[in-house]
């Protein structure tokens, strides 16, 4: 082998070329040697090889004192092959393959490290996300009871009793009724339990026809805004089945009130 040859396997261009990690200015210079002296080219594909079946063997985490290990077999390795007889094989040779396995480990190891941090800023940018999907729900929820409070507080709003009778005893709610700003909202004070199978609906009186308004909820206790009728006469709470009825059950009125 001549000093040219000897002097650029040496020089390490070629374990980083197989790695990855060579300047580019030195692509060619690399490819030149690999397509025109078979001893790189051999040598080249013994490192892609092993590269190869170590990063086979690598695909997880290195076990403790993985590093260690490899760098005292460096050691091991280049102290007895310089002084082997029965070898053919040249000693930078062997050191060339030690080093390329020894860089194959630190390449991977990095690439490891860098898997996990991505894993980790994906994970933050979730979180993230989901803190700002909360901090929106919760500038929502607060806009929509300001606007709430607002209204009720509004002078040009009225408000409105609707007390049960013996059909709903201990039924109370009051509605807020807006119709400059065509809002309104029902306070659920008391609400007794429906008949089984059974549910409060609220009615406007407009033109001597009831229109439905809106089923109320189950739970008392709770504020919940409700559609606006304009030219409403009156309002009026019935029994009707779940879900709410197309009609008003007149028979099954609990509540009313004039507005």
């Amino acid at each position: 082998m001549n000093d040219h040859i000897k002097q650029f396997l040496e020089s390490g261009l070629l374990e980083e070329y197989v790695l990855g990690v060579i300047d580019s200015a030195e692509i060619e210079k690399v490819e030149q040697f690999i397509r025109d002296y078979p001893e790189v080219k051999a040598v080249y594909e013994e490192l892609q090889e092993n590269l190869e079946l170590l990063a086979q063997k690598m695909a997880t985490t290195p076990p403790p004192g993985t590093k260690e290990a490899i760098l005292e077999k460096i050691d091991d390795e280049i102290a007895g092959k310089s002084t082997s007889s029965s070898s053919g094989t040249p000693t930078w040779a062997f050191a060339a393959v030690i080093a390329a396995i020894a860089l194959g480990v630190w390449a991977i190891m990095l690439l490891q490290q860098k898997n996990d941090l991505s894993n980790q800023v994906e994970t933050l940018r979730e979180e993230y996300a989901t803190l700002q999907e909360d901090c929106e729900d919760k500038d929502r929820i607060y806009a929509a009871q300001q606007e709430m409070w607002d209204l009720i507080g509004d002078p040009n709003t009225a408000r409105f009793l609707l007390t049960g009778n013996d059909k709903a005893p201990g039924l109370e709610v009051i509605a807020y009724w807006n119709n400059e700003e065509q809002k309104s909202y029902l306070n659920l004070l008391s609400l007794p339990q429906p008949p089984e199978g059974k549910c409060y609906q609220l009615w406007a009186d407009i033109d001597k026809e009831m229109i439905s308004i809106d089923v109320l909820p189950k739970d008392a206790g709770q504020i919940v805004a409700i559609p606006h009728k304009l030219n409403a006469a009156s309002l009026n709470i019935t029994i009707e089945p779940d879900g709410g009825n197309d009609h008003a059950t007149v028979e099954e009125l609990v509540a009313s009130v004039v507005i």
